[in-house]
């Protein structure tokens, strides 16, 4: 479970400033800062020799961001530790930025020991404040690292390690429920639960009171005021520990889960009858919603639209390059990036919702003499039904003719429409808009959803 860390907000500095006046380095930095993976990768591989690739800090900088955005633990941790201990001076007060994302990493990995030894060494850095910060900023940010540090003291001894086992197993696929969305049963605490795999859930797992209570959940946090943030709405909830998660070919253990009453508090007797059954069916209370933290841990999950299966293939050990991922992740929101009549898209993937893809407006406009709108076809009105609410009547226009193309191949639309709308997601940023479960369904007989060399791949 994320744990926000509010330290060291320094990143309203410009970062590298000594390299602003050299254009296509200080654009690489502004692309970084902003969230744009594959448009830095491609600015990197197309514009090396007008970047001082060669000097160690600007180096630096570049990796540790693409580390992180392909979910490299270990890289960024080392490119981290290099950039915080070596090159403060060439950094300036932007070293802080850097100080934030390595305790990050440290916060999410577990590696409390090392989370304690990084706090005393930001308190140090605040106490020597050799950039001449202001003294309420100073006073502030060390008394965030003392609490940072008791917290990594504490839940180094009393936090259980979350780990994964792999099983041998010739019975090891697993049978989609029929659903609109991805469902099938899978077992925890011994005891078989109806489980929703959705993207879109940035935490490891979320269920309900009733099925934590049926599952035997052990609460570690029932503070009964305790407010956790779903889709950038804060909403009561407790947090729990499960025990053991079996998938036949891969089990997990000691996993956090995000405990609500029920999944759509708001629903009341005036709703529309149709609104509300579609609401029930979609949330239903009775299921577990295995969300990306989880999935990265599974590392890999083949989808089989023909057989109606999923299974948890063992890592072949290949390791691909960052060049040839086409998924990234900022905060354990996860983006792929597809072609649509020929211009880039970059998506917020969310299988729990289940659109095909759905562009923004300002990316209609932006290139909307590529994109033609259907303005004959029949538009049915259309609701999200989301945890935090039900969004009704979302307005909306369809494309004609789209092109989509994914790993190099034309995803058939034929069945399903490509959207222009702003969407419900207004928490996050989801760049160029969404990519829902339908664009999987159709995008290949197989789908596989590789975390560990971060790739979404299909197959025919």
């Amino acid at each position: 479970m994320k744990k926000s860390i509010s330290i060291l907000l320094l990143c309203t500095f410009s970062v590298l400033s000594i390299f602003a006046q050299r254009n296509y380095a200080q654009e690489l930095i502004d692309l970084l800062q902003q969230g744009k993976c594959f448009e830095a990768r491609d600015l990197c591989a197309q514009y090396a020799d007008n970047l001082p690739l060669s000097d160690k800090t600007f180096d630096l900088v570049y990796k540790s961001h693409m580390a992180l955005f392909f979910d490299r633990h270990d890289s960024v941790a080392i490119y981290l530790e290099d950039l915080t201990t070596n090159h403060e001076l060439e950094l300036g007060p932007a070293v802080g930025l850097y100080y934030g994302k390595l305790l990050q990493v440290y916060d999410d990995t577990q590696q409390f020991e090392k989370g304690v030894k990084l706090c005393d060494k930001i308190i140090t850095y605040f106490q020597r404040n050799p950039f001449d910060l202001a003294s309420d900023l100073v006073k502030n940010e060390i008394h965030q690292m003392e609490n940072a540090k008791s917290s990594f003291k504490k839940r180094n001894v009393n936090e259980l390690r979350r780990r994964v086992e792999r099983i041998r197993n010739k019975n090891a696929i697993i049978k989609l429920k029929d659903s609109d969305y991805i469902r099938f049963d899978a077992v925890y605490n011994n005891i078989p639960v109806q489980t929703w795999f959705d993207t879109g859930v940035s935490t490891y797992l979320m269920t309900t009171k009733k099925v934590a209570e049926e599952i035997g959940v052990r609460i570690v946090d029932n503070t009964q005021d305790n407010l956790k943030i779903v889709n950038g709405v804060p909403v009561k909830a407790l947090v729990g520990i499960i025990d053991s998660i079996d998938l036949k070919s891969i089990k997990l253990y000691n996993i956090p889960v995000m405990i609500h009453d029920e999944y759509a508090p708001y629903l009341s007797d005036t709703l529309d009858r149709d609104i509300k059954l579609g609401i029930e069916t979609a949330l239903n209370n009775r299921q577990i919603i295995i969300g990306l933290p989880a999935m990265k841990m599974i590392g890999k999950i083949e989808f089989d639209w023909k057989n109606r299966t999923v299974c948890f293939p063992e890592s072949t050990g290949e390791i691909v390059t960052n060049s040839s991922s086409n998924i990234f992740m900022i905060e354990n929101n996860l983006y792929q990036r597809l072609k649509v009549n020929g211009l880039n898209y970059v998506g917020y993937v969310d299988t729990g919702d289940d659109d095909f893809v759905n562009m923004t407006f300002s990316f209609y406009e932006k290139n909307k003499s590529h994109i033609e709108i259907d303005s004959v076809a029949e538009k049915k009105s259309m609701n999200h039904y989301r945890a935090t609410g039900a969004f009704l009547n979302v307005p909306y226009e369809i494309v004609k003719n789209p092109k989509v193309y994914f790993n190099g191949e034309n995803v058939n639309s034929n069945t399903c429409n490509v959207l222009i709308s702003n969407g419900t997601l207004s928490h996050l940023n989801i760049f160029d808009g969404t990519i829902g479960v339908n664009f999987f369904k159709n995008s290949g007989l197989k789908v596989v959803f590789d975390f560990d060399n971060m790739e979404i791949k299909n197959r025919n």
